[in-house]
């Protein structure tokens, strides 16, 4: 009826992949829809529609102790898939051994998918078995993307600046994903991209006076190294991460616990 009439259909053009990531990128960046909107070539409601603008998830508003920790866990172990053919999805890849903490994921997210088990072949032949939870949730990743998780984001990841109560739970997160806690050796690390690390050198030396500065790690020349000694140093971090923690990797904890 409308072509009838003389109405065109005004179709939205079809996304690429570099689209999809520039747009993902601004996000990140806290650009507005108009700047997204004339960015990608589409229209404002496009660039609402895409981004989900207008349908808010859990994560758009960092605001518990619950959020902050996931937000800083899947800074460090989460990944954004799916830009090039647009199904885009987030998901999380662990060994079987922390299958649990994949569990404890997806009940908080509410998401339906059952966490995978599978098997991969590592660098020398070893199959290991590992767990797999994927979220196609899309207001989750556009939320997530807003908060600075984006696609092929290892060395690059962005530390979250949030409120003094919650950057214990972030950082703790962030432990748990790229991180470690005293075991063999009485030390607290933490991997990652040099923003990230610097960041979490400087919120050390808040706590502690420490004045330890990342270091590029040997074994991977994309990542950056902050190591923090001292058993003051180590016990007062470890107690203000994981004491009385609502959530964490139970692995973890347990060292914690024991520092405790």
């Amino acid at each position: 009826m409308l072509g009838r009439h003389g109405v065109k259909p005004s179709r939205q053009p079809k996304l690429n992949g570099p689209q999809r990531l520039q747009i993902l990128t601004m996000l990140a960046d806290r650009a507005n829809i108009a700047a997204i909107s004339s960015a990608a070539g589409i229209t404002e409601d496009g660039a609402r529609k895409f981004t989900m603008h207008g349908r808010p998830s859990l994560f758009r508003s960092i605001d518990t102790p619950e959020k902050a920790y996931w937000l800083g866990f899947l800074t460090a172990d989460g990944a954004i898939l799916g830009v090039n053919p647009g199904t885009l999805r987030l998901q999380v890849c662990l060994a079987r051994k922390d299958r649990g903490h994949l569990v404890k994921l997806r009940e908080f997210i509410g998401a339906g998918r059952e966490v995978v088990d599978y098997e991969a072949e590592t660098i020398g032949g070893v199959v290991r078995p590992y767990s797999r939870f994927t979220c196609q949730v899309r207001p989750v990743v556009m939320d997530l993307a807003r908060n600075g998780i984006l696609p092929n984001k290892t060395g690059h990841e962005r530390a979250w600046n949030g409120p003094e109560h919650l950057m214990p739970h972030f950082w703790r997160g962030m432990v748990d994903g790229d991180g470690s806690v005293p075991g063999k050796s009485f030390s607290l690390t933490l991997v990652g991209s040099y923003d990230v690390t610097s960041a979490f050198a400087l919120w050390a030396a808040s706590i502690t006076g420490t004045g330890v500065k990342p270091g590029r790690d040997k074994r991977s020349p994309d990542h950056w190294r902050t190591g923090i000694g001292g058993r003051l140093n180590v016990t007062a971090l470890v107690r203000l991460l994981y004491e009385g923690a609502p959530v964490s990797l139970d692995r973890k904890q347990a060292l914690a616990d024991l520092v405790i």
